[in-house]
């Protein structure tokens, strides 16, 4: 098992999901919470609920300045249940022991009427989505484009231009990517950055941010690490131009295209979530992306099986098209063995459950010649069985060399060439001394 995980290390090196925890409302919830000294979890407290409607903004399906209260509990379900027919937005997954909510002000009354209680977190939550300000219009930029791309958010046409941009200043070590296409059209776009060993010649680093539509942040800060690689590979930055050269990088800003732009453009819900896939049977919209990868889907307590709930998994596992393309290229870059690894392969290829007799000597064997190949050609070869480590091979000669031929040593070396360019076929012909 070992030596399988080493075959894998080179492939998918790094995987990066940026997450926003920090909403407007638990941004302000941890300085400004208002307490009680006679609090207790089964008995909330009942707090003014004074609003300002001077400044307002939609949300929710209607226009609204929200206030976002904490309900701390023993039953969320009962909570929910009690609010169902209320205009509100949950704000918060963790809830184990507290929720967090906006109520829309025209049903403030109502939930007033039910006596639940709750601290008011913030008594105008749509004045500080407001300070977000317009969506500002991207012009297409001449070369690697400015900073000032950071200074305000964009629409989700805007995120596509820019990434074509930075493809643009980096033409010949980049290229623009799909990655499926969502339920309501929109592309998964991303790029994929290389360095000067070739395309698909390093390790994978995937990055992928706004699973969650509301976290407008993520793909600010995404662009944001991909325009300091570029235009520090471009400056010749030292530490950048190691990076660069030393992985593949793939990027994808926002994943959640559907509900981003719906979260953008809708005028009627800033703090959506989740997908804008719809289910047969179901009253309400989407999934939760981030719930619904395909393992240890089916564990209990970590997402919800309610198309209502902000933690809805899905009906199956990496059943969303918002998923499904990310998936495949995971898959594709598990699968894919970057720059063609070097190794040394022990038998058997038909069984990864076979050794042979002399296996642990083998092994040593195989590691000191691995050891002398890379103080040579500077090239880390890998070693171990060669169904466990590579992957199965049946009918082969080196099976057939241990097995019935009764060789002490029967081994395939694969050599690495200079990149997976032409297949991974090319190499220089000096490299041969080298075993590289």
């Amino acid at each position: 098992m070992q030596d399988r995980r080493n075959g894998l290390r080179g492939r998918l090196h790094i995987s990066l999901h940026l997450d926003f925890y920090c909403c407007a409302c638990q941004l302000i919830c941890h300085n400004n919470t208002i307490s009680s000294p006679s609090w207790s979890p089964s008995e909330p407290i009942l707090m003014c609920m004074a609003m300002d409607r001077a400044n307002s903004r939609s949300m929710s399906g209607v226009v609204l300045n929200p206030i976002s209260l904490r309900f701390y509990h023993n039953d969320p379900a009962s909570i929910r249940q009690n609010i169902a027919n209320l205009h509100h937005v949950a704000l918060n997954t963790d809830v184990d022991n507290h929720l967090d909510l906006a109520i829309a002000p025209e049903h403030i009354a109502a939930f007033q009427a039910l006596g639940l209680g709750g601290d008011v977190l913030h008594k105008n939550l749509g004045s500080d989505l407001k300070s977000e300000g317009q969506l500002g219009e991207y012009q297409s930029a001449q070369g690697l484009p400015d900073l000032s791309w950071f200074e305000e958010y964009h629409s989700y046409d805007g995120h596509l231009q820019y990434l074509k941009d930075l493809h643009s200043a980096f033409p010949n070590q980049s290229e623009i990517i799909v990655s499926g296409e969502l339920y309501e059209g929109r592309p998964i776009q991303g790029i994929h950055i290389w360095g000067a060993a070739g395309k698909g010649a390093n390790p994978a680093v995937l990055w992928h941010g706004t699973v969650q539509a509301r976290e407008w942040i993520t793909p600010k800060t995404t662009e944001y690490l991909t325009f300091q690689l570029i235009s520090g590979y471009l400056d010749g930055t030292t530490e950048v131009v190691d990076i660069v050269d030393s992985y593949d990088l793939y990027v994808f800003p926002v994943v959640n295209s559907d509900g981003k732009g719906f979260s953008y453009h809708s005028q009627r819900d800033r703090l959506w979530r989740k997908s804008r896939q719809p289910r047969d049977g179901a009253s309400c919209i989407g999934t939760d992306i981030n719930r619904n990868w395909p393992y240890k889907w089916q564990v209990s307590g970590g997402a919800s099986s309610d198309p209502c709930d902000e933690t809805y998994r899905g009906e199956e596992s990496g059943d969303t098209p918002d998923l499904q393309g990310i998936v495949s290229l995971v898959d594709e870059l598990a699968r894919r063995r970057p720059g063609h690894p070097a190794y040394i392969l022990l038998p058997f290829g038909y069984d990864c459950d076979a050794v042979t007799d002399t296996q642990e000597e083998q092994l040593e064997f195989a590691a000191s010649a691995a050891e002398i190949i890379e103080a040579q050609g500077g090239t880390a070869y890998t070693h171990g069985a060669s169904c466990g480590h590579l992957y199965p091979t049946t009918g082969s000669s080196v099976d057939y060399l241990a097995a019935v031929a009764g060789a002490q040593l029967a081994w395939t070396v694969e050599l690495r060439p200079d990149s997976s360019l032409v297949g991974g076929f090319n190499n220089h012909a000096k490299y041969g001394k080298y075993g590289k």
